[in-house]
């Protein structure tokens, strides 16, 4: 919704129904009657306006004095009224301004502790971090190891299978020597035993 706008003529035009219907022109009264306006606003259009009754009452013809101990009384009124309406204003204004400085200052406090909370949390992210990166290196080089140990694993097993192969071929040799020398001693001793039968068939012609 747009904010009043008040003007001088506004203003008058306020007084002066309050006038008519009987009711103090103070400035809240004015202001509610325009619907709006602020009180330094107000209050320097209704100064003019009344400063504008004065010069038109000084310029009409002499007023008697009842009526003007009256509009004198009256004066002192809307003056007194006027008053005390800038007193009540401006200690609510005071009260709001102390109050909004209040509710800055909590403000402040809780936004000092939000930070104070916030850096231990970050402090503890970062601790948590740096954990967290070392069992991670932890983890790298045990990783590193056992691929190590596993090569190593990978080249004894091959070594094993060679050796296995070797023994292998050893034992097929010397199973292969071992029947050669059963098979040469045999050849030998059917030998010996021919020898032995040609020497038992020469020995009785040379004793002939």
């Amino acid at each position: 919704m747009a904010r009043q706008i008040v003007t001088q003529q506004a203003v008058t035009d306020a007084a002066e129904a309050l006038i008519v219907e009987g009711a103090e022109p103070s400035i809240v009264a004015v202001q509610a009657r325009i619907g709006g306006g602020s009180y330094s606003t107000v209050k320097k259009f209704l100064d003019v306006w009344k400063q504008q009754r004065a010069e038109a009452a000084t310029a009409a013809p002499e007023t008697p004095a009842e009526v003007q101990a009256k509009g004198q009384e009256f004066a002192r009124i809307v003056w007194a009224l006027a008053s005390r309406e800038a007193q009540a204003e401006a200690q609510q204004a005071k009260d709001e301004a102390q109050a909004a400085v209040a509710a800055v200052r909590v403000e402040l406090a809780e936004a000092t502790n939000e930070i104070a909370r916030l850096e231990g949390v970050e402090a503890a992210q970062a601790a948590t971090i740096d954990q967290q990166a070392a069992k991670l290196r932890e983890v790298e080089l045990a990783l590193a190891e056992a691929q190590t140990q596993a090569r190593r694993v990978a080249e004894l097993e091959k070594s094993l299978a060679d050796l296995r192969a070797e023994l292998d071929a050893s034992r097929k040799d010397a199973t292969d020597k071992a029947v050669e020398a059963g098979r040469l001693a045999g050849e030998g001793e059917a030998l010996r035993a021919q020898v032995r039968e040609l020497m038992d068939a020469i020995k009785p012609q040379a004793k002939k």
